[in-house]
């Protein structure tokens, strides 16, 4: 694939958008010139427009697109999304584990708790969480999710995991955002769609990380992505894996270097 950063960004917007103007920052380098690798970098397209980041704060270790950033900036308009997913290359050295660690909590988190910090990032697998598939499934207008793969240190964007709707993928209810209440999540979780979803996941395991001082099995590993395929074939949700030049994916572990 001579360009698979053109390739992505048209497969993750039904190629109804203009290419990637050679003048604009192309996505991958955007999410490279962020400044905190070790926590998710968020960026969102409406149709029609240009990758913008959407993190209201920039340190923190999940990005969230905020109801009030929809409503203003969204709407009603078909709009993708793309966030990262640490994962530590082979070869990567790492002088200071704590640069691993949420900057929010560097303060509080002793040296056991770091090398932990290094041990998942090194092993996660990347793939999107339970979270990021019910969160399509949620909104109509969301086309597409991009979770990328970056190294937690140096910041490279080794893939992308692209998951995309389709007209035949079903809508559930989404997730409750802002302040939201016990009544809320318990109604969320109750719901016959959103329980049959979690169920599907949470019965194979799904995206399951190692407890402290362990790592996930090759057989662990090989299950997500199975799990992942299946769980697109059951709400009929399109998949690819797009590596970065210079990177390949290998089944069950992600993007490596070649």
């Amino acid at each position: 694939m001579k360009n698979p950063e053109q390739h992505f960004v048209s497969e993750a917007t039904d190629g109804k958008t203009d290419r990637l103007d050679r003048k604009k920052k192309s996505p991958t380098r955007m999410l490279e010139e962020d400044k905190e690798p070790a926590c998710e970098a968020g960026l969102v397209k409406v149709r029609g427009g240009e990758y913008v980041d959407y993190r209201e704060k920039k340190k923190t270790g999940v990005s969230i697109l905020s109801p009030e950033f929809k409503v203003k900036h969204i709407g009603d308009k078909p709009y993708s999304t793309i966030h990262t997913h640490p994962r530590l290359e082979r070869g990567t050295k790492v002088y200071d584990p704590s640069l691993l660690v949420d900057p929010n909590h560097r303060s509080i988190i002793e040296m056991d708790d770091n090398d932990v910090e290094m041990m998942r990032a090194d092993v996660s697998p990347s793939f999107p969480s339970d979270e990021d598939l019910l969160d399509i499934l949620g909104y109509r207008n969301k086309r597409s999710s991009i979770i990328g793969q970056r190294d937690p240190i140096t910041g490279k964007v080794a893939g992308y995991y692209i998951i995309r709707r389709t007209k035949a993928t079903p809508l559930l209810i989404p997730k409750p955002e802002g302040k939201v209440t016990q009544e809320q999540w318990r109604q969320w979780y109750g719901d016959p769609g959103i329980a049959e979803a979690l169920g599907f996941l949470e019965a194979a395991e799904y995206y399951a990380f190692p407890d402290p001082g362990s790592v996930l099995k090759p057989e662990q590993l090989a299950r997500n992505e199975e799990t992942l395929k299946k769980f697109a074939d059951k709400y009929n949700l399109k998949i690819r894996m797009v590596p970065n030049q210079g990177y390949e994916y290998k089944s069950g572990l992600g993007f490596l270097k070649k």
